[in-house]
Order: C-alpha cells, then structure tokens, then sequence
C-alpha cells in the first residue's frame, strides 16, 4: 500500500487489491486509533484526532474522481466529529457542491460587505431601560435577502471563515458604540456594546491586539464594550487569554450558562463580569414538569454572591418575564421585548430613551398590550 502527504495536513492512503469495504474500514480505524494515542510536547499530553473518507476506484475511474470521492467522504466524517470515518457515497456530490457555494457566496459577502449587524436590546427589568445592546451577525445576500446566522454562522466557523467575519464583527460593533456615544456623550455612561467571540477568534494570537486597534481607531472607553464567550469555550481557552482582554478595560460575559460543563464552583476563578443565563432555561421556567427556576435561581445567587451582572436570554412571555423578575434577575433580553434591529432602528430607539429622558420600555404598558392580546386570542 502507498502512504501520500497531498498538501497542508491531508494525507492520502491508497490500497491495493483489497477484498472490500470491510478491510478498508479496518485500515481506517486502525489509523484512527494511531492517531489517538497521546503524545508530549514541551511536558504537556497532546494527541491528534483524524477524519477519514473512504472510495472505491472503478473501472475507468481517473484518480482524481476517486480522490474527489474520498474528499466528499471525508467531509462528511467531519461533519459527525473527528475521529470518525465515512464510505462515500453518491448523495454526497451534492452536498459538497452545495458547501463548496456556500463557501464561495460567504467569501464573496466578506468581500462585497453584505454583513450587516442587528442590535437586540439588554433591558433593565426595574425601569425598563436599555443598558445596551448584543451586537448580531446577518447575511444580506443579494438573491436570498437577510439570511439567519443559523444558516452560515456554524459553516463559518467549520471552515474557519467565522475569523474573518468575527474581526469584521468587532470593528463595527466598536465603531457603531463610538458613533453612539459621541451623539449621547455622559447619557450612556453605563452603557454597553456586546460583541461574541467565536473559539477560533480566541485561539488567534491577533486577538488582543485586534480589540486594542478597534477600541483606539474608534476612540472607544473599552468600559463600554462586553466580549461575549461561550461557556463551553471560555473553560477551553488559556486563563491568560481572558486575563489579557480584561486588562484593556473591556468586560467578559459568560454565554449560554448552565449549558457546559463548568462547575460553579470553578465560576470565581474567571475573570468574568456577566453571566447570561441560557434561554434553555428560560423555556423550562414555566413548566410544572421540569421547572428550572430552583438552577436559575442558585446562577442567580452566586452571580450576585460574585459581584456579576445577571442577563437571562430569550425572554418571549409574559409570564417568563414576571417568573424571572421574581427569582432576582435584573436585566433580561427577547423577543418579548425587541428582535434585534437594524442599526438605524437601534439608535432611533437609544435616542428617544436619551431625549426623554424615561425608559424605552414601559414594562406596565407592555404587560397591558401583552394581556390584552391574550385576552383577544382567547375569544
């Protein structure tokens, strides 16, 4: 059999005269299993993970088909984790050439500045005020209009394009902030922008001085930016990542609380200012069968215990507003209040806030027109 390095960290196998699929998947997991065993480097245990593709060549098949088969195959091992291995198969064409266009749309929307940032507001649950806003990526795409992160934000980061698109993401987040804070000036001086970080951003050696430049190009108090880290991701990356990014002066928020598998225990060893509590969380608060609130009111305490501000995410009722204001939650963000807006929406809202001098939200005028459409519904 004949072992190839065909360019970067892709390797090809090929073998001869096999007897079929069943001996081909041995050598397969055989390799995998090679891969795994760990290794060190500079005192530290590493081991490498792989995903393999497998094909068959055909009569009159060229080798450059057999390898495009065995890379459609291997595509999709990825896509089931690494370490795995996949038989290709001829449904998979289509699926490649589909990514290879998302990939090829995506870099062109880079490049053409199709991105645009939506602003979803972080309401204050005593006044209703606006005490920020969560910066959002979406895709305006020339044929298909605004498209959801959901649709290109995970293909993104599986390609490694989610780096590009983060840095983009940062600097006009900030530059968006700065413009809002030259037009209200000491008006929005608790004010916050929140920006998510992605775990590629966070491996990138750049990254402090990515948010260095953004904060000085746009003469930005880094008090008033938030860098937002899935708690999954934050216990991954290196503690003096984090402690780097706080000595700027920005602040970091914990996303998706209570969904890793940080123990709380662990929670005051971080350099962290928010915990935004998962809106996994928030759907269970109502239900009498798997009712949530005794874990969001434990995240609640120790935040608070911590000196952190609490955001609970993905408030859509009524009766989940009123739930979470009960357990001690002070600031909250959802659809109950606002979808994310476009920038322009974004500040008309801030400035009427500003001018008026009283909250965006009035939360008894809300609880009426929420009631009242109930009431309608129900007949």
């Amino acid at each position: 059999d004949t072992i190839a390095r065909l360019g970067g960290d892709e390797f090809g196998i090929l073998l001869e005269e096999i007897d079929g699929p069943a001996t081909a998947t041995a050598v397969a997991q055989r390799v995998l299993d090679g891969l795994s065993i760990p290794f060190s480097i500079a005192g530290r245990q590493v081991k490498s993970l792989g995903s393999i593709g497998i094909a068959f060549g055909r009569y009159g098949d060229t080798a450059n088909q057999v390898l495009r088969d065995a890379d459609a195959a291997m595509y999709s091992a990825k896509r089931g984790g690494k370490g795995a291995f996949r038989l290709f198969e001829s449904s998979m064409h289509a699926e490649v050439v589909a990514q290879l266009q998302m990939r090829a749309d995506l870099e062109a929307a880079i490049r053409k500045e199709e991105l645009r940032l939506a602003y979803q507001p972080i309401v204050d649950l005593d006044d209703g005020a606006i005490l920020g806003f969560e910066a959002l990526v979406r895709w305006e795409h020339t044929l298909r209009g605004w498209l959801s992160p959901a649709l290109f934000v995970p293909f993104a980061e599986e390609t490694g394009l989610i780096t590009e698109i983060g840095r983009w993401v940062l600097r006009e987040a900030v530059r968006q902030c700065g413009e809002w804070k030259r037009q209200h000036g000491d008006e929005l001086e608790t004010f916050k922008v929140t920006v998510n970080l992605s775990t590629k951003q966070l491996e990138e050696p750049g990254l402090v001085d990515d948010v260095r430049k953004a904060l000085e190009e746009h003469d930005v108090d880094p008090e008033l930016i938030v860098l937002e880290i899935t708690e999954t991701t934050m216990m991954r990356v290196e503690p003096e990542r984090l402690h780097d990014l706080r000595e700027l002066g920005i602040k970091l928020a914990i996303d998706d609380f209570g969904t890793g598998y940080s123990s709380l225990a662990s929670l005051h060893k971080l350099p962290v200012d928010v915990l935004k509590i998962d809106r996994l969380f928030v759907t269970a608060i109502t239900d009498e069968e798997d009712d949530s609130s005794p874990f969001v009111s434990t995240i609640v305490s120790l935040g608070n215990a911590l000196g952190m501000q609490i955001i609970v995410e993905g408030i859509e009722t009524l009766e989940q507003l009123e739930k979470i204001k009960e357990l001690g939650c002070g600031s909250a963000q959802g659809y109950y209040f606002s979808k994310p807006l476009r920038a322009k929406d974004a500040a008309k809202v801030l400035k009427r806030q500003v001018e008026q001098g009283t909250a965006a939200y009035d939360l008894d005028d809300l609880r009426y027109r929420t009631e009242k459409r109930r009431l309608a519904n129900a007949g």
